[in-house]
């Protein structure tokens, strides 16, 4: 990855967790991180930063991995979550030992996980592919 390519968002002794940028040179994460309000964007922060340091974060209520059938496919495509209002999603794919972010929105319905997945998956495909 360059510079050009990605926004470090979080750093730490156990991994670093990057924005990436879209080919049309837009960062749809770091747009969606922005666009928040105070509180679940420092929800957000914290994760991040968690999972930086330590590697991972226990419980499904705030970090999970999409499972198939809602989202069929590879790389496998896993969410951080952030309940503040509506409830807010921010999409990952794990790449190198770092988690890729790729694109966050508010809660989907369910019947829209699967084209949430294949959205962080093309994202992250056509950044890869670069």
């Amino acid at each position: 990855m360059t510079e050009h390519d990605e926004v470090i968002l979080a750093h730490g002794k156990a991994l670093r967790v990057v924005a990436i940028s879209s080919a049309e040179g837009t960062c749809p994460a770091l747009d969606f991180l922005d666009s928040l309000a105070r509180r679940p964007r420092a929800q957000f922060r914290a994760l991040l930063e968690r999972m930086a340091e330590e590697g991972r974060i226990l419980g499904e209520e705030r970090f999970r991995k999409l499972m198939a059938p809602s989202s069929p496919g590879q790389p496998e495509v896993w969410e951080f979550k952030a309940h503040d209002g509506p409830g807010w999603r921010l999409y990952a794919i794990r790449w190198r030992g770092d988690w890729v972010v790729t694109h966050g929105r508010r809660k989907p319905p369910d019947r829209r996980v699967a084209a949430e997945a294949a959205k962080a998956r093309m994202l992250y495909a056509g950044w890869r592919d670069r």
